[in-house]
């Protein structure tokens, strides 16, 4: 989880989207990543003008399967940095 401008955003891996909680306690999806890559298990999120996020991958994990994907504050899912 990392908060951004008074909001915080978290990976929910289960769904695989990253999420958008406000103040109030509303929470809004702003990506979801499994529509692009699969059920790959995001499990942790930066930010850095835009959200970085990295997963596990589908399972069984193999190694180096694993990425860094870019989320645009829009919610554009990118491949990896």
């Amino acid at each position: 989880m990392v908060a951004v401008r008074g909001n915080l955003y978290a990976v929910e891996p289960n769904h695989g989207e990253l999420d958008e909680i406000t103040r109030d306690g509303k929470i809004r999806r702003i990506a979801d990543i499994s529509a692009t890559y699969g059920h790959i298990v995001p499990t942790s999120v930066a930010y850095h003008g835009n959200f970085y996020v990295g997963n596990l991958n589908t399972f069984p994990i193999q190694a180096r399967s694993s990425r860094i994907i870019k989320i645009t504050p829009s919610g554009q899912v990118k491949n990896g940095v």
